[in-house]
């Protein structure tokens, strides 16, 4: 019998081939394993992503609002136009959160102002502004805000009573829509008007210290007034906004047009409708639009105008600019100002050279640039410029009742530097130094005067008004 020699290449093979099975089957166990672990960890993910969407979803009442203060990635480009727009930067025009605000988003604002007049020798130390705003949604269609303000007048010049009490009072308390279509938004009831650039800012917002004097003597101060606001920002790809309004009166306080009375305090020199009608309310109008010259560069105009007759017929017309110069590094260079003229015409209280008929005028601007270095100094520069011819109540018989009314006219000049100091975006510093010129007395007897500030603002909480400068 012959015996059959097995070649050791085809015994290899073979013991090769019955073993694949066995390695294939650990194999699978093995990938089996692997993709075990996998789903684990995918399973244990989803939990925990979970958890963190059902704390979020619990928070959304209490940190959420109508509006979010933090700008969006990528949103740089469009803050100006948010803010513009009556929103802050990085928030869409009528944002709705996605669960109803049960309790509405509270912050403060907290603005001390140290002032120094040379020529009266006088220091104020003035808790200027201590502001509570609440806002919340209504619901998808509106959001409503309140702001309370219990604070002092900026004056540098007169003596503080320390033991005057201060008055807590409404400042604003407005609903405005946020859903209507064709880029169209209605707000009602008492706010700042959109009229000029500045006027419509709180006090702590402002580039500087104080609000310009043309501001001050033409509009009275903050644009404040209870009525009808509508605003328009057609969908035409580029940015424009136009707004009209209706109030019983325009301004925190009496315009210098409408007079003084002996002791130079405000008085109706004009004599006053009996009854508010709609002849006697105030309509007002205002345009703006931005241009990005370049991806760094936007110019922002705008123009506005006003009429009312109430204490006699008050009109108002101007024009604003603003130059704003993003540079790498986070530094921006800004330069802007705003041009005023105003006019008050009635018939007098008292007779004046037997006329029965007068009219108080004013004109004036400011100007201004500043540079932020990063985000903690800035450093800047303000003009000012104001001429008036307005009435007051007198006495020509030298008794102690005004029996007729004087005409005046003032120049005023200033100068004013400011450096800020920036802190985070919840504590600012900053220092400014103005000399006033005038061809009448301002500060005592005398025609010009030096004064100095201090102000430290702090804000609790995302503290945003629906317009930043």
């Amino acid at each position: 019998m012959l015996k059959r020699k097995t070649h050791p290449t085809l015994f290899l093979t073979g013991a090769a081939i019955a073993l694949l099975p066995l390695k294939s089957a650990k194999g699978a166990d093995s990938e089996m394993e692997a993709l075990r672990k996998q789903v684990e960890t995918l399973r244990q993910s989803v939990e925990s992503l979970q958890q963190q969407l059902n704390r979020t979803s619990l928070a959304v009442p209490f940190a959420g609002g109508p509006i979010s203060g933090t700008p969006a990635p990528g949103a740089a480009k469009n803050s100006d136009k948010n803010s513009e727009n009556g929103s802050p930067a990085g928030a869409p025009r009528g944002h709705i959160p996605s669960s109803s605000n049960i309790n509405p988003k509270i912050s403060i604002a907290i603005d001390a102002v140290g002032s120094y007049s040379r020529e009266r020798d006088n220091i104020r130390l003035t808790p200027r502004d201590a502001e509570l705003v609440f806002e919340a949604s209504v619901d998808p269609f509106a959001r409503a805000y309140l702001v309370v303000n219990a604070g002092s007048e900026l004056a540098p010049t007169d003596k503080q009573n320390p033991f005057a009490e201060v008055v807590l009072g409404l400042e604003e308390a407005a609903i405005e829509t946020t859903a209507l279509p064709f880029g169209l938004q209605v707000k009602a009831g008492q706010f700042f008007a959109d009229f000029t650039r500045l006027g419509k800012v709180h006090p702590h917002d402002l580039p500087f210290v104080d609000h310009p004097p043309v501001i001050e003597t033409l509009v009275g101060g903050e644009t404040k007034g209870r009525g009808v606001e509508l605003n328009w920002v057609p969908p035409i790809g580029k940015y424009v906004r136009f707004t009209l309004g209706v109030v019983d009166n325009l301004g925190a306080e009496r315009s210098s047009l409408a007079g003084a009375d002996s002791s130079g305090g405000s008085t109706a020199i004009f004599r006053a409708s009996e009854t508010r009608g709609f002849g006697s309310l105030t309509y007002y109008g205002r345009a703006a639009s931005i241009f990005e010259l370049t991806d760094s560069m936007f110019l922002h105009l705008g123009a506005n105008t006003l009429r009312g007759r109430d204490e006699g017929t008050r009109t108002l017309w101007g024009g604003d600019a603003k130059l704003v110069w993003q540079r790498p590094g986070g530094d921006e260079a800004e330069v802007g100002g705003e041009l005023l003229s105003g006019r008050q015409t009635g018939n007098l209280s008292y007779p004046l050279n037997g006329m029965e008929e007068a009219a108080a005028t004013g004109n004036g601007a400011y100007a201004y640039a500043q540079y932020r270095i990063g985000k903690s100094w800035t450093p800047g520069v303000r003009l000012d410029y104001l001429r008036t011819r307005t009435l007051a109540e007198a006495d020509s018989t030298g008794g102690t009742t005004p029996d007729s009314i004087e005409s005046s006219e003032e120049t005023r000049r200033a100068l004013s530097g400011y450096l800020g100091y920036q802190f985070s975006e919840y504590q600012r510093l900053r220092l400014q130094f103005s000399y006033i010129r005038s061809n009448t007395a301002i500060a005592g007897e005398s025609k010009h005067d030096l004064q100095a500030f201090f102000q430290w603002t702090i804000l609790l909480g995302n503290h945003q008004h629906s317009f930043k400068p």
